[in-house]
């Protein structure tokens, strides 16, 4: 992707293998920092996508996780963002969740965000717009 494109979001269940998670984390800013690992099920909380070996911290929450990330580089599509990890005494352990947007109300939620934006919301943010998701 350049600069000037928007990487697509997939809302279909990904496939258990190569993500890359993009983020700032706050002990290496402003440097953009990333880690790659296979995409498994966050083993205590099941709502979650887990890279195991991911040492992103604090700060990267948001960053998108993409797959596949090489074809071309960066390409997308984004099928989760980054989340939270364990701190267990004060350390940071090697791991993010990211939250699964196939399986949820993610999709709802784009589409009546998309759906209001369009309509003219107010650009102060400060007005809500009630939503309903299944």
């Amino acid at each position: 992707a350049t600069s000037s494109e928007a990487l697509d979001l997939s809302f279909t269940q990904p496939a258990f293998d190569y993500t890359q998670a993009l983020g700032y984390s706050y002990s290496e800013d402003p440097k953009l920092m990333y880690c790659a690992d296979t995409l498994t099920e966050e083993p205590l909380y099941h709502e979650n996508w887990w890279l195991d070996s991911c040492g992103l911290t604090g700060g990267s929450s948001g960053g998108p996780w993409i797959k596949p990330a090489n074809t071309p580089p960066g390409s997308g599509p984004i099928v989760g963002l980054n989340s939270w990890g364990f701190v267990i005494g004060g350390q940071t352990l090697p791991g993010m969740a990211g939250s699964k947007l196939s399986g949820s109300t993610a999709s709802c939620v784009f589409d009546k965000a998309k759906t209001a934006a369009v309509a003219g919301s107010p650009p102060d943010g400060q007005a809500g717009v009630p939503v309903t998701c299944p």
